[in-house]
């Protein structure tokens, strides 16, 4: 029988304790990779939405600068590019989504903007219009609110009419 000191080799006790701590290791590793694909995911969400509500309103204030006339509600605001109200655009929020609707000629087209899919929706718009002693609209201030995945979203933009400069 071979000495205490001369035996080599691990007992099954050691492989498994080895085993165990490997395994406690590899599901550690595997959650915080889980979690920060999670993250990474929520983040790309977040920037995407932000970047579709910065281009919406970018086009909103560009339309806005060179305005004819502009008249908005609580849940609208329309963009006229002529005086007799035959061309422009308006954007409209109604069942959790902001639709863009084109007017050219008096006729309109509509297509979404944002939200209403992808556990996204609309969940507030604001215009604070500013008007001088003529009734003329000479600045917008427009507020999208998003929500998406259970998380709030706010993105605002503002414009000053340059068309009808009468003032």
């Amino acid at each position: 029988m071979p000495r205490p000191s001369e035996r080599r080799g691990v007992s099954l006790v050691e492989v498994l304790m080895s085993l165990s701590i490997l395994a406690l290791l590899l599901g550690s590793v595997a959650a915080a990779i889980q979690a920060s694909s999670t993250t990474y995911s929520e983040n790309d969400k977040a920037a995407v939405l932000t970047q579709m509500a910065r281009t919406v309103l970018d086009r909103m204030a560009r339309q806005a600068r060179s305005a004819a006339d502009i008249n908005s509600d609580a849940t609208s605001i329309t963009i006229y590019s002529d005086a007799a109200h035959l061309n422009g655009a308006k954007y409209v929020v109604a069942n959790q989504q902001l639709n863009y609707v084109s007017i050219a000629g008096g006729v309109q087209t509509t297509e979404t903007l944002l939200g209403a899919g992808d556990d996204t929706a609309v969940t507030g718009f604001s215009v604070v219009r500013q008007e001088n002693a003529v009734p003329k609209t000479v600045a917008v201030a427009v507020a999208i609110e998003l929500t998406y995945s259970g998380r709030k979203l706010s993105v605002t933009s503002s414009a000053v009419v340059r068309a009808n400069k009468d003032w």
